[in-house]
C-alpha cells in the first residue's frame, strides 16, 4: 500500500485535517497537518474520544445530547441527519483512500466505515475509568495499521 502525502484528503473538514499539537495532545501550539489518509482518520477518532480534559467535557455534553433526542423527535431527526452526513464523510475518505491505493480494494468501504466509527464506543471506557487514554490510543493504532497494511 502507498504511505505517501501527495493528495491530501480534506473530506472530512478542517478540524480533522489541521490540528494543533502540544505534549503528545490536541491543544494550543504547532499546526501540524494531516495529509494521509490513515492520519486524517486517527486525528478524526482522537478529537472524537474524551482523551483529556477539554474533551471529556465535550464528550460528556454529547451524551446528554443524544439522551435528549431519543425523547425529542425534531431533535432525533436533525441529530440523525447530522450523524448520517459525517458518516457519509468517513465512507468517502475511506472509498478514497482505496481508490488511491492506500487500503486493499477487496476491503468494503461501508463495514470499514462502521468498524472506524465503532471505535468511538470506547468513549464509556474512557469516561468511567475503565481504559486509559493510552490503551485507547493503541486500539485506534493498531485498528489503522490493519487497515492501512
Amino acid at each position: 500500500m502507498r504511505r505517501d502525502n501527495s493528495s491530501p484528503l480534506a473530506v472530512l473538514g478542517p478540524q480533522s485535517l489541521l490540528f494543533r499539537r502540544r505534549g503528545g495532545r490536541l491543544g494550543p501550539g504547532r499546526h501540524q497537518v494531516a495529509t494521509h489518509p490513515r492520519d486524517v482518520l486517527r486525528v478524526t477518532l482522537t478529537e472524537m474520544l474524551p482523551l483529556h480534559p477539554d474533551a471529556r467535557a465535550t464528550s460528556r455534553m454529547n451524551a446528554a445530547y443524544v439522551l435528549e433526542a431519543l425523547h425529542d423527535p425534531e431533535l432525533h431527526t436533525k441529530l440523525r441527519d447530522d450523524l448520517r452526513e459525517k458518516r457519509a464523510l468517513v465512507e468517502h475518505l475511506i472509498r478514497q483512500a482505496i481508490a488511491d491505493g492506500h487500503i486493499a480494494a477487496d476491503r468494503d468501504p461501508a463495514v470499514e466505515t462502521n468498524l472506524v466509527l465503532a471505535l468511538t464506543g470506547l468513549t464509556p471506557l474512557l469516561e468511567l475509568d475503565v481504559i486509559e487514554s493510552r490503551a485507547a490510543l493503541m486500539a485506534v493504532d493498531q485498528y489503522l495499521d490493519r487497515l492501512f497494511a
